[in-house]
């Protein structure tokens, strides 16, 4: 099973760790480990890619607010048990989950976190596909 998450957030797999490096680099990691933490509440996964893209995102999925041309992540990771994870599960688990903001994004935030149940300020969506 492969799950897919899209973003306004800023989650570039930068691989710093330790606050002591780069502070934004820190930061974007540290919203990547809110991924996966988030999703590895349920199940085990394997990361598998960050891709960034920056286009026009008009009704693939984002909340009315954010419209035209805009940054966005996708995260995919293959999760190792069939139907360990799913639709409503993730929107559950990612709810007002905390995010660092003031990075790479495009978007303003109303609020620093994921919001993923409002259709004018979602900012994380899923797609769950079989492998």
């Amino acid at each position: 099973m492969k799950v897919t998450v899209y973003t306004l957030v800023d989650i570039t797999n930068t691989g710093v760790v330790h606050a002591s490096g780069i502070e934004k680099d820190y930061q974007q990691h540290s919203n990547y480990n809110t991924v996966i933490q988030t999703v590895s509440l349920t199940t085990n996964l394997e990361p598998t890619t960050v891709t960034i893209k920056h286009e026009n995102i008009n009704g693939i999925g984002f909340g009315s607010k954010y419209r035209n041309t805009q940054k966005y992540w996708i995260a995919e990771f293959n999760i190792e048990q069939e139907n360990s994870v799913t639709l409503p599960i993730l929107l559950q688990n990612f709810k007002y989950v905390p995010v660092i903001t003031g990075l790479d994004e495009t978007v303003k935030l109303d609020k620093p976190v994921f919001m993923c149940n409002d259709t004018k300020f979602c900012n994380v969506f899923f797609n769950l596909a079989d492998n």
